[in-house]
């Protein structure tokens, strides 16, 4: 049975009427027109009514769950959610403002060169399907609305991340084919932990930067183990996320640890 109804989009006719499968790009398509759909749909219909543990979700989220969700998408949500309400996480525990998850069909995910997004002037967060809970993703994006909240709240929070954290270094952008990569001005890509950014992606922008620290402290707390320099911004980033309840303190202490293990390294 499907879990949607129909999807509109502002450059209509990317999904058959039928078996709404996207139609090859190849084929028919050029990348940039599928990249145009996925940024400027116009509407959504809701999941299928008829589905109760969809309906159920939406309740306890208080958000539309749009687009073309699987069993496994919807499932993973709920896990999140029950996780995320669980440890009390700052974006369940204020209004954010999000109004709705959007789902794309797994296809469309080779026209993007985003894993997720959002959308603060729709109230949104877009995922693709079956990418929800990979590597952090939902975290992630979460931790958007969460930032985004503070900042329209007068929160301090940006303004001591930012004392700890420095100028933000330029990160090049460059292009190899369809992916684009963010590069240090060193020589060359590095993904460990480096400069008190936790990913080098994480260099891009203070937004990033908090993003992947809680991405990384929730999913991934072992890669603090390869710091090598910077201790201090490290710790005291991770005391800002705990004050301003983006982790717990069980996640603090775990991520603490493994900072220590890096330090006393011979």
């Amino acid at each position: 049975m499907s879990l949607c109804k129909t999807i509109l989009l502002a450059t209509p006719l990317f999904f058959t009427p039928h078996n709404r499968e996207v139609v090859d790009p190849e084929e028919e398509y050029d990348e940039y027109v599928i990249s145009t759909a996925i940024e400027n749909y116009e509407e959504l219909d809701e999941i299928d009514a008829d589905s109760p543990w969809d309906n159920s979700l939406e309740e306890k989220l208080g958000v539309r769950i749009l687009g073309y969700p699987t069993r496994n998408d919807i499932e993973e949500l709920e896990t999140f959610y029950s996780d995320a309400k669980n440890r009390q996480r700052l974006f369940l525990k204020y209004d954010v403002e999000l109004e709705r998850i959007v789902i794309f069909p797994a296809q469309m995910r080779k026209h993007s060169d985003y894993l997720g997004k959002t959308v603060f002037d729709r109230g949104e967060i877009q995922f693709f399907s079956g990418q929800i809970d990979r590597h952090g993703i939902a975290h992630h994006e979460f931790t958007h609305m969460g930032i985004h909240y503070l900042e329209e709240n007068n929160s301090p929070f940006l303004g001591e991340w930012k004392a700890i954290a420095g100028s933000y270094i330029r990160i090049e952008e460059t292009k190899e084919g369809k992916t684009k990569k963010y590069l240090y001005q060193n020589e060359g890509e590095k993904t460990d932990p480096l400069w008190g950014y936790i990913t080098p992606y994480g260099g891009k922008a203070i937004q990033e930067d908090i993003a992947t620290f809680v991405e990384y402290t929730v999913t991934q707390p072992s890669a603090f183990k390869k710091v090598t320099e910077s201790f201090e911004i490290y710790a005291r980033k991770m005391e800002l996320l705990l004050r301003y309840e983006f982790i717990t303190a069980d996640e603090f202490l775990t991520v603490e640890k493994y900072l220590l293990e890096a330090k006393l390294k011979p």
